[in-house]
């Protein structure tokens, strides 16, 4: 009995962690998919708009709508560039 409450405990435990982590992974990947747009597009006049990437997995202490905005940003010029 000891070990299917420690058993069931650790899943929901697990279960919060990754439903918390969608939810910043969200805000992280639109940022990314504006990001990458912005950065694509920057300086061009009428440009259309590329089919963006799928989003990376987040670096620790950076899912933030900012931070994907950012990476996503620069990627976005260098691929223009490229």
């Amino acid at each position: 009995m000891k070990y299917l409450f420690i058993t069931v405990t650790v899943f929901l435990i697990l279960q919060v962690g990754a439903l918390l982590a969608t939810a910043s992974d969200d805000s992280y990947c639109e940022g990314w998919e504006k990001g990458y747009v912005a950065g694509y597009c920057y300086e061009v006049v009428n440009c259309i708009e590329p089919v963006v990437p799928v989003c990376p997995i987040p670096e620790i202490g950076f899912d933030t709508y900012q931070d994907g905005y950012n990476r996503g940003f620069t990627k976005g010029k260098e691929d223009k560039n490229e």
